[in-house]
């Protein structure tokens, strides 16, 4: 597909996610994964190009938002219809995963193979288990919800000794004994991307936060939010029409730094 140019990536994409969300509509899938699988790709350094690279094909996926820019937010919405018949929107996270990101700070970035677009809906999810009758309200599915989601995160990715965890953060970083070899892509050029072996970059010990993850799980809260409630959408879907169904009506948003992490 990658070969195929980028034409050929977004009509896949958008095929494919267009399924996705009318299982989405009928509470089946509340994650949703895009994975560029390639060598080159896996043993990428990090690096301006390669940056530039990872929001082109994010472009490809969210062509409503199109151009894709660094260091800006971009929220998914991931349709839902409730008991009542409702058909509601939920934002979803839209994160980038890269196997360069092995023991860096964005340590819990990190996927084998290559380049990943995940999306992930916690707020629709807790709802699809009401509606599925898996769980009898809200105030049941919420705090279900949110410990799985913090033993997904772990401690900043490194895992937390004290926790479970769902991943493959904290086992793969005690059997690492060899990190991952990384490699820079080369200058962009029209035909295929070829990789030019480097030398491996210093990986140096991270700290492991580990309070950071429960701040930034907040939302994920069986309370009533308003529409004009900043965290509105995360928990508690917004009422659209039908042909609103494949609508994406979250705008970018662009994170103000902060040295704790708290945006």
């Amino acid at each position: 597909m990658l070969a195929a140019g980028p034409h050929a990536i977004a009509e896949r994409i958008a095929a494919d996610r267009r399924i996705w969300k009318e299982q989405g509509a009928r509470g089946k899938s509340s994650a949703f994964l895009v994975i560029f699988n390639s060598r080159c790709l896996a043993h990428a350094r990090p690096s301006p190009e390669f940056a530039r690279l990872c929001t082109e094909l994010a472009s490809l996926y969210l062509t409503e938002l199109a151009p894709v820019l660094p260091d800006v937010i971009y929220t998914e919405a991931i349709p839902l219809r409730g008991h009542d018949g409702v058909l509601r929107l939920f934002k979803g996270s839209v994160q980038l995963f890269h196997t360069g990101a092995h023991l860096r700070r964005h340590h819990d970035r990190r996927i084998p193979g290559g380049v990943m677009i995940s999306v992930n809906g916690p707020g629709y999810y807790a709802n699809s288990l009401v509606t599925q009758g898996i769980c009898v309200d809200l105030s049941e599915s919420a705090p279900m919800v949110r410990r799985l989601a913090a033993r997904s995160i772990g401690a900043g990715g490194l895992g937390d000794e004290r926790a479970l965890s769902t991943t493959w953060h904290r086992d793969l970083a005690a059997r690492d004994t060899h990190p991952l070899v990384l490699r820079r892509l080369p200058p962009r050029r029209s035909g295929p991307i070829r990789c030019r072996q480097r030398p491996p970059p210093v990986n140096r010990p991270l700290p492991r936060p580990r309070t950071m993850v429960l701040a930034a799980l907040a939302y994920i809260d069986a309370s009533e939010t308003s529409l004009t409630d900043p965290t509105h959408g995360w928990f508690h879907g917004v009422p659209i029409p039908e042909r609103d169904l494949h609508h994406n009506p979250w705008r970018p948003v662009v994170p103000i730094d902060a040295p704790d992490f708290n945006y």
